[in-house]
């Protein structure tokens, strides 16, 4: 065994021989690594200990109470041959402190531990663990510089514990990495200071207990404050000296000019507030607003008057989308407008690279159809809490679609992003975006608390509220702009979309033929995949102006489940033991694909169609678009169909080995009703089945599919077995 930390594991073992099968305890794996589930497992223990009812990976307000002072003076049934000391002890060992070893006993090594971690930390050093330090030992916290983390943002984590611990709760990682709770802690030290309530939640009564700072003040705690929070958001103070000299003035002066403040070297509430969280003070004039209200003249006249210059307006969505007629109404009453492109954006799931290019598509065709110049900024919507990894796994990803796909066709427009402030300097670092546009209305988001303005934000997001009233009316969100983008002020003569935008949608939409890896040139081409006087598969794509489904016998699927089909079909798979959980475990290589399988039979011949019709979605300016894989079995003997099965088999087989990098794509083939290589269906039993069908000039949908059963089988043995 591969074990990273002996004393952790040690105390992982202890931990599960101690309480396995107590009441609230869950077991967990000794590895030697601290982890969440190591910390948990802790905090569980001690609440045992401490006789807590419930046991919970929270160390709340009852585990606060019932927790004892331990210190090497404490009496000694507290720290002699005592679970609560091995807890303590373990978990010193989890941070990295050593306390000599897991004894349960309080000793001189428990305490120069403790002492050890105290000093990092930067409080008094005195050995003696409060229900506070406790707590901050079951945390994942580190009270050391770690990699990546910077040392003047350690300094402000240490002087914040310094200054500030226990007063304002729990201690402060001093890790040198800047986040939202060493954010959340200036907060608290600022109410600390104006004698308000200290929960981390800035508020009116936070934001009116402030003092306004000027150059020279003696205020050294606010100054402190002030210069902590300058260098976190990028303006470096030079230095932390509790002054407010010339260069706390200059970095205040850069930092009022980057958000579009005031500049006056003055700190006031707006630049408290900018200072402290996203969306600053939401009372500040603003000269821009986006809305999904349409734009009426009256609505025109009441953002005009209000200040309003420039409006932003999303491509598409139905009934928040651009109408017709609107961008003419927006300029004549003296408006800008930006375009947005949001369908949905609001969840990890909607975000790979294969949907951003669908959507640099469906983007560039809705702001041509409206008549945007070149070098108009579409903002791409990010709207949800996006957590940093999945930035990486999934957002990212995204955006390089969108920008391989503006890249590839040439496209004009240029790449803004609307989201959290983590998201967008992330993909604007990345080189996927030039412009931001902030969701800092959310202030409690991962990505907004904690992090800076992007370097190249241009709106910032923050008040949703209602202005005007009777036909006037129209509820916006109120936008901060910064001038490097303005929007538009004139369109040109709307432009259709050409064959070159189809082709890009259709090679770009995540279906059964992309995943094959077949590359259309035509939207109505159609082209052959495997012929052969036996088994003949192709691939084609139609587009219509309406939506029609496809006739015939069908099976629907989605998101790997049958949604319905004839009940001939499901009767021949209970005939062979297929039952719904085996035939849902199968149907997972399906997950994101609709689709639908038609069957065309004869006495002698079937066509199998496998048709995924995006879920009926219109796309704008292109209208319904089918892809459908055709899998045509002809002149079907069952005097030879051993023989001619060996044949459709060899010519399959083939075109895998040509084609071996598409597993994925193979498998699609091989499984056209969604039954790989089922356990228990007797080979014999369906060539009977089959050849008796076929004889008697009755192949029905349910035999075909078992044909099928038999036929996938066999490839996808050959793949496992030689790819």
């Amino acid at each position: 065994m591969n074990i990273k930390d002996i004393k952790v594991y040690e105390a992982q073992d202890w931990l599960n021989s101690t309480y396995l099968g107590r009441y609230g305890y869950n077991y967990i794996k000794p590895d030697g690594i601290t982890g969440w589930y190591t910390i948990y497992a802790l905090t569980r223990a001690l609440q045992i200990e401490l006789g807590i009812s419930e046991p919970s990976d929270n160390f709340g307000s009852q585990t606060m109470t019932a927790c004892p002072i331990l210190s090497i003076d404490s009496d000694q049934s507290l720290i002699v041959d005592s679970n609560i000391v091995r807890i303590l002890q373990s978990a010193m060992f989890c941070k990295g402190y050593s306390p000599g070893d897991i004894t349960g006993n309080f000793g001189l090594r428990t305490k120069e531990g403790i002492m050890e971690m105290q000093t990092d930390a930067n409080i008094t050093a005195d050995g003696v663990v409060t229900p506070l330090l406790f707590k901050s030992l079951l945390t994942m916290d580190a009270y050391v510089l770690l990699l990546g983390g910077n040392t003047n943002v350690r300094i402000i984590q240490r002087n914040l514990n310094k200054d500030y611990f226990p007063n304002i709760g729990d201690l402060i990682a001093c890790d040198g990495i800047y986040g939202r709770t060493t954010c959340k802690a200036m907060i608290m030290a600022i109410q600390f200071e104006g004698g308000v309530s200290v929960d981390g939640i800035w508020g009116p009564a936070t934001q009116a207990s402030l003092p306004a700072l000027t150059y020279g003040n003696t205020r050294r705690a606010y100054n402190y404050i002030l210069q902590y929070s300058l260098y976190a958001n990028g303006f470096n103070p030079n230095g932390f000296d509790g002054s407010f000299g010339n260069g706390c003035r200059k970095a205040v002066m850069a930092f009022q000019e980057f958000c579009a403040l005031t500049v006056d070297g003055s700190v006031g509430t707006q630049t408290w507030a900018s200072l402290m969280i996203s969306k600053g003070d939401v009372n500040r004039s603003a000269t821009a607003c986006d809305c999904s209200s349409t734009v009426t003249p009256a609505r025109a006249a009441t953002l005009y008057n209000k200040g309003y210059r420039t409006v932003g307006r999303y491509l598409t969505g139905g009934w928040k989308q651009i109408q017709s007629g609107e961008i003419d109404t927006i300029f004549d009453g003296g408006l800008k407008i930006f375009p947005i492109y949001q369908t949905s954006g609001n969840s990890t799931g909607y975000f790979n690279y294969g949907k951003g290019a669908v959507d640099a598509v469906k983007a560039v065709i809705a702001a041509k159809k409206y008549g945007f110049k070149s070098n108009t900024i579409i903002y791409f919507a990010v709207d949800f809490d996006a957590l940093d990894f999945h930035v990486t796994n999934d957002i990212l990803p995204y955006f390089r679609g969108i920008r391989d796909q503006f890249t590839n066709m040439n496209y004009k427009y240029r790449i803004g992003i609307y989201g959290p402030r983590n998201v967008c300097s992330r993909v604007g670092n990345a080189g996927y975006s030039v412009s931001s546009f902030m969701a800092d209305m959310s202030t409690g988001f991962s990505g907004n608390l904690g992090y800076p303005l992007p370097l190249d934000w241009n709106f910032d997001q923050i008040l949703e509220y209602n202005i005007g009233n009777g036909d006037g009316q129209i509820a916006i969100d109120k936008n901060i702009c910064r001038g490097h983008y303005t929007g538009e002020d004139c369109v040109k003569e709307p432009e259709d979309s050409n064959e070159a935008d189809t082709v890009a949608l259709i090679n770009n939409l995540d279906g059964i033929v992309n995943r094959l890896g077949i590359t259309f040139t035509s939207p109505s081409l159609e082209i052959p995949i495997i012929t052969s006087p036996i088994i003949d598969i192709k691939a084609v794509f139609s587009v219509s102006s309406i939506f029609v489904e496809g006739d015939g016998i069908s099976v629907t699927v989605r998101n790997g489940e049958i949604i319905s089909a004839g009940s001939n079909v499901l009767d021949i798979f209970g005939a062979f033991g297929i039952n719904s959980a085996t035939l849902g475990s199968i149907l997972s290589s399906w997950e994101g694909i609709d689709f639908k399988v038609s069957m065309q039979t004869t006495s002698n011949s079937f066509k199998i169609n496998l048709i995924n019709q995006f879920n009926a979605e219109h796309f704008n300016g292109i209208g319904y678009v089918t892809e459908k894989l055709t899998i045509e079995f002809k002149n079907l003997d069952g005097d030879i169909l051993e023989i001619q099965l060996a044949n459709a088999y060899d010519k399959v087989i083939e075109w895998i080995q040509d084609n071996s990098r598409l597993i994925l794509g193979v498998v699609i083939i091989a499984g056209v009703v969604a039954v790989l290589a089922l356990a228990g269906v007797s080979v014999m039993s369906v060539l009977a089945a089959l050849a008796s069908a076929i004889s008697q000039g009755i192949a029905t949908f349910g035999v075909v599919i078992i044909f099928m059963i038999f036929f996938t089988n066999k490839i996808f043995n050959y793949i496992r077995n030689n790819i």
